[in-house]
């Protein structure tokens, strides 16, 4: 990134958190990146943000750098993803779509935040979520899952599901549920 790039993506950075009143890891988690990769470029000049952080920082918080038109690294177009809804306990296709930015299997989708299993986790009723079925999941993921009343968010910690809410929600173990995809991204609905 040329000098003059970097002091507007990172003033673009700081202004978004001021703007929202976010912390960096807040932001960070609800975009899909590592925390420390927010956290040092603000504190680590000039350490570099890629374009895909960059798209999928701006998908969370709706704007974007204003960069000059000769930078190649803005060249990522958005993936167009149905979004689904529930019904009856089961995903239906809204007919309505939704662009995400990042780099997701063909399978993967959005869905409305309709759950408060992951409210301490930061998704609000109304926020996005893009979830692809084509991604492993390891321990610590966000997992969509359905089971035989619900679909909804759980986090999974070795084989058991929990749930990161302000109310009480059993433990699930993985077994016994359908897992619908890993959470990639969270997108705020401000």
């Amino acid at each position: 990134m040329p000098s003059n790039t970097l002091e507007i993506v990172h003033k673009w950075v700081v202004t978004t958190l001021e703007q929202n009143n976010w912390s960096a890891r807040q932001w960070a988690l609800k975009s899909g990146i590592a925390p420390s990769t927010l956290q040092r470029f603000i504190n680590e000049k000039p350490w570099v943000l890629s374009a895909t952080i960059i798209a999928k920082l701006s998908s969370v918080c709706g704007t974007f750098p204003e960069l000059y038109a000769v930078d190649d690294s803005l060249k990522i177009k958005p993936v167009i993803l149905k979004i689904m809804g529930t019904k009856k306990g089961n995903l239906v296709p809204t007919g309505n779509n939704f662009n995400a930015f990042g780099e997701f299997g063909a399978n993967a989708f959005a869905i409305p935040v309709s759950w408060d299993t992951m409210d301490m986790s930061g998704y609000r009723k109304g926020d996005i979520v893009v979830v692809d079925p084509d991604v492993e999941y390891t321990s610590g993921d966000d997992l969509l899952i359905k089971t035989t009343k619900t679909i909804a968010v759980y986090e999974i910690q070795e084989h058991f599901l929990i749930a990161r809410s302000s109310k009480k929600y059993d433990t699930l173990d993985i077994g016994l549920v359908d897992v619908l995809g890993r959470v990639m991204q969270v997108i705020s609905n401000k």
